[in-house]
């Protein structure tokens, strides 16, 4: 799959997706099928059943990578929505963009869903460290490779996730989630050295 942006000197933009998608039901996609033992080939999605957009009415196209949206089942690996929600954010935040307000949008680190994750866990009183809480209160929300706060939460968050999917997956988690799934992010960094 190829999501092509573009923008028309006539002042027309969009996006388009290209590739050839087979046609799924709700969820499939995701591990792969026994060709011998399927009824027949699927077939594939037409040109205007593949995601696409023409001159949207808010003004602007966002690719992040993010889920286009769309009935058709494309598969499971898509980015989140995080991105592509905070480039809307710092879009709409202004009523005029420049360069250099779009080269900032490309370096900009700030995590919406940490900050979330980490006033979830301050509400929920999680620690009663103090020095952990004066570092989680104090961060700004940036993913500054400096950031102790950061790299916390990033932690704190792969954890919980790895920790709700061991729980929902089973027996069958080392299959659907991959067979590291089950190992501390150390034991995992150094079975890729």
């Amino acid at each position: 799959m190829l999501f092509r942006s573009y923008a028309h000197r006539a002042g027309r933009i969009g996006y388009r997706m290209s590739g050839s998608i087979p046609r799924r039901a709700q969820g499939e996609g995701l591990l792969p099928r026994d060709g011998a033992r399927s009824a027949k080939v699927p077939g594939y999605l037409d040109r205007m059943e593949m995601p696409h957009l023409l001159d949207p009415a808010r003004g602007y196209v966002i690719s992040a990578n993010q889920d286009p949206g769309v009935a058709a089942e494309l598969g499971e690996d898509f980015c989140e929505p995080e991105r592509a929600e905070r480039i809307r954010a710092l879009i709409e935040a202004e009523a005029l963009h420049s360069l250099s307000s779009f080269a900032a949008m490309q370096v900009d680190r700030r995590s919406h869903l940490l900050v979330e994750f980490r006033d979830t866990l301050l509400t929920a009183r999680a620690t009663e460290d103090a020095e952990l809480l004066a570092l989680l209160r104090a961060w700004n929300g940036d993913l500054d490779a400096e950031s102790a706060a950061a790299a916390l939460l990033e932690t704190a968050i792969r954890e919980a996730a790895h920790a709700v999917a061991r729980r929902l997956a089973g027996e069958d988690g080392p299959m659907l989630l991959g067979a590291n799934l089950g190992a501390p992010l150390a034991e995992i960094g150094r079975a890729h050295v």
